[in-house]
């Protein structure tokens, strides 16, 4: 009985702490062909975005967090990860293409690519080298398998192992940005919501 009280007390503080709400969707859309979106969205390198994630693992319960991330250009850009309750916190940053991860303001780790200090310091990593497009609604460059709604919207996407769908989309100025992505590989489902998306 005390376990089950924890158990429902952790869920209300977890969902008080992070919301995975996905915001509320434009229900009209211009049609333009998938051409002009994506050249459109390529331009997009300069954003801060405000967002949550939950990432579960195979037999394991799923970890939810907080996000920021300020890109600057594909080459320069900070994501700070902060947990549910506090329970760490993690800034990645990369500076001219060097990577470094920082977790509970004092462990630092050092890795050559972004997967690579996730998976160090957390056990388990988000595709950040390809997220950068992915979470425009483009695919990232490299082979890939795409569907597009009526709109010319992404709408389903595999690319580099992963099952990428898009849930929703919002007009952002002159573009339109999703709202809510999944994505889904083999041992690991994670659910990414934007919460507030602002570009320079």
């Amino acid at each position: 009985m005390i376990k089950k009280c924890l158990l429902i007390c952790g869920v209300v503080l977890l969902s008080g702490c992070v919301r995975l709400q996905t915001p509320v969707a434009s229900k009209t859309f211009e049609v333009q062909n998938i051409f002009s979106r994506q050249v459109k969205l390529s331009k997009i390198n300069n954003w801060k975005i405000h967002g949550a994630f939950s990432i579960a693992q195979t037999g394991q319960q799923p970890e939810i967090a907080n996000y920021v991330w300020n890109q600057v250009n594909s080459e320069n850009y900070r994501i700070e990860i902060s947990s549910a309750l506090n329970l760490y916190s993690v800034v990645i940053v990369c500076r001219s293409g060097l990577v470094s991860l920082l977790k509970n303001g004092s462990q630092r780790f050092s890795a050559k690519t972004p997967e690579k200090l996730m998976e160090k310091a957390l056990g388990w990593s988000l595709p950040i080298s390809e997220l950068d497009n992915w979470i425009k609604g483009m695919p990232a460059d490299g082979k890939y398998k795409a569907k597009y709604d009526v709109y010319g919207h992404l709408i389903l996407l595999k690319q580099m192992g992963w099952t990428v769908q898009y849930g929703s989309y919002k007009a952002n100025k002159n573009v339109d940005l999703p709202q809510m992505i999944t994505l889904q590989r083999t041992g690991l489902f994670v659910k990414i919501v934007t919460n507030q998306f602002d570009r320079a």
